[in-house]
């Protein structure tokens, strides 16, 4: 007679491939898009060698994939390296192979000077969208945030007061603060009450749930109904969450900004490419005054060297003055409260006044050249 066993050892299956891949970038907080772009590479570099598995291939297989990408598709350098990165993941973090690395040569991204719009441009670019995409752009070109830094911008986030907007998870997942232009302020209150009336109709349907980041939505189970938490830019339609399946108001989606910011530029005439999250006023400012800092840094270098110290100080002279008409050109267009330019003005003052009196007494700052050594004879 045949007896069955009291504990029979069930085996549970081991998880596909992809779906280690998946688990894993979830758990270091990897954003979607970049799930679905490694997942993405992860498979054609698969089918490009005939569905082998990727635990019997190595560096010299990677090679050959990055190398057809290159020669036989013509794709950029940034691509090549985005598709390296994902295959770096799968081997180091989920394959565990520990293979060099050093084998592969990475692609070098050409240095390309940026595209940056005049203010006659900007103006005719703002002045060919209307409602609610309009506010959009001004608030991309007037604070400096990227695309999904606004689009993901909650309510809670702006504080009116102090004219202030927290970034949260921004770039390298760093908060970080940047002004609200007094110029929007009016206009952002009166699409906000707009937006208060959509998400009291959806709490009204049974609805008015919105994704909370990490483990916020078990800690704080009513949070995601709250008006603090809700999108700034609502979706106008309910979507599914494409990780966990809920059907919920999500923000607007990037693409739709991105295709009317193209349409306003051709209506505008602008032959210029036109990206949307990278001509801010912001950015001009900050590029100008980093480049007074760099200039100051490689003439302090060059202090035994008197013409080249001089030069880089007048360099830095010219940086801080183009600063100084960037803060009048965003407090003329009120992106900058008076008290603010003001403040800011008297800084560039103090700033361009030791630059000068170190360009007219190069001495005081310099360092002896080096001596000469005398040259022995034989």
């Amino acid at each position: 007679m045949n007896t069955l066993p009291l504990f029979e050892v069930i085996q549970t299956p081991k998880p596909k491939l992809l779906d280690r891949v998946r688990t894993h970038l979830r758990t270091k907080h990897y954003s979607y898009k970049t799930e679905e772009t490694y997942i993405n590479w992860i498979k054609r570099f698969i089918f490009f060698h005939h569905k082998q598995h990727p635990q019997y291939l190595g560096a010299k297989d990677i090679e050959a994939f990055l190398n057809h990408l290159a020669t036989k598709l013509n794709v950029s350098a940034s691509t090549q390296n985005q598709a390296l990165n994902a295959l770096v993941f799968l081997y180091r973090y989920i394959l565990h192979q520990d293979f060099q690395l050093g084998e592969i040569t990475r692609a070098k991204r050409p240095k390309r000077l940026p595209v940056v719009l005049t203010r006659e441009e900007s103006k005719r670019l703002l002045s060919s969208v209307d409602g609610t995409k309009r506010l959009m752009l001004e608030l991309l070109y007037g604070t400096g945030m990227r695309l999904m830094e606004l689009l993901r911008l909650r309510v809670k986030d702006i504080d009116f007061s102090r004219n202030l907007i927290v970034i949260r998870e921004g770039k390298e997942m760093k908060d970080r603060v940047t002004m609200l232009p007094q110029k929007l302020k009016e206009e952002l209150l009166r699409h906000l009450g707009r937006v208060k009336l959509l998400h009291e109709a959806d709490l009204k349907n049974g609805e008015g749930k919105v994704f909370l980041p990490f483990a916020l939505e078990k800690k704080y189970p009513n949070a995601n109904k709250e008006w603090g938490w809700q999108y700034v830019f609502p979706s106008k339609t309910l979507s599914e969450d494409p990780r966990s399946g809920i059907v919920r108001r999500h923000h607007v989606h990037e693409n739709a900004l991105q295709k009317i910011t193209k349409q306003a530029a051709r209506i505008a005439n602008i032959p210029k490419p036109v990206h949307v999250q990278k001509y801010s006023l912001v950015d001009q400012m900050r590029r100008s005054s980093r480049s007074v800092a760099a200039n100051l840094s490689e003439a302090w270098r060059k202090r035994r060297y008197g013409a080249a110290f001089v030069s880089k100080l007048s360099d830095a002279e010219s940086e801080a003055c183009e600063t100084q008409t960037w803060i009048e050109v965003s407090q003329r267009c009120g992106y900058l409260s008076s008290n603010d330019a003001c403040d800011l003005e008297e800084r560039y003052e103090r700033i361009l006044g030791q630059i000068v009196r170190m360009i007219q007494n190069p001495k005081k700052w310099a360092l002896p050249p080096f001596p000469t050594l005398p040259i022995s004879q034989s």
